[in-house]
């Protein structure tokens, strides 16, 4: 059966919107490109790119076997899953909500990333402050309102945002010629502030993506 654990060569290229098809229900094991990473109640959903094909990828909290919601997500954490990583995946196929996904029981990082290098998604930052305050952070995300000082950096599904902060660096608006909805790469200083919960970055430098 080509898309049994051993269909990573192009079985995700077969899919359609419709359905998962003949890979319903298979265990699968494929690696492809991260580009997005977002956190829910239950577990972090991933979008990898795989033989020219978005896949969706999802990980439960409780995946490990014996842990508990808060070890298996520092097992994850120890990952550094970031964009651009190069990610190996094996679950099994099912249909979410019309759309075809993995449910993953093993995620693996094939391209160790230095921590320093790492750029993170906004919805990582938001859901553990606390680990980036103070820290140059590269944060990938999709550019919300635009202000003369400061713009929103967010989550695909705009359900968390970034202030980010022009006044550290010599780049105006007009300089920085974004749109919104445009998925860019900011890189600057992570602040916190735990009392009102408010998280921002002082840029210092945007790559589109």
């Amino acid at each position: 059966s080509g898309g049994g654990s051993g269909g990573g060569s192009g079985w995700g290229s077969g899919w359609g919107s419709g359905g998962c098809g003949e890979y319903e229900g298979q265990l699968v094991r494929t690696r492809g490109v991260l580009t997005d990473l977002r956190t829910t109640a239950a577990g972090d959903l991933l979008t990898i790119k795989a033989n020219g094909s978005e896949l969706l990828v999802f990980v439960f909290l409780d995946s490990a076997v014996g842990a508990t919601a808060a070890s298996a997500r520092k097992e994850r954490e120890r990952l550094n899953l970031g964009y651009g990583d190069e990610v190996v995946v094996q679950g099994k196929v099912q249909s979410y909500r019309g759309r075809c996904e993995i449910v993953a029981e093993k995620v693996g990082c094939k391209n160790e990333t230095a921590n320093s290098s790492v750029s993170v998604f906004v919805s990582q930052v938001a859901e553990n402050p606390e680990e980036y305050e103070g820290r140059r952070v590269s944060v990938v995300g999709c550019v919300g309102n635009v202000y003369k000082n400061i713009f929103y950096l967010g989550d695909e599904k705009g359900k968390y945002l970034m202030r980010v902060n022009l006044k550290s660096v010599s780049i105006s608006r007009p300089e920085l010629k974004m749109q919104k909805g445009e998925k860019i790469i900011a890189e600057g200083v992570f602040a916190y502030n735990a009392e009102n919960l408010r998280y921002e970055l002082n840029l210092v430098s945007v790559s589109e993506i």
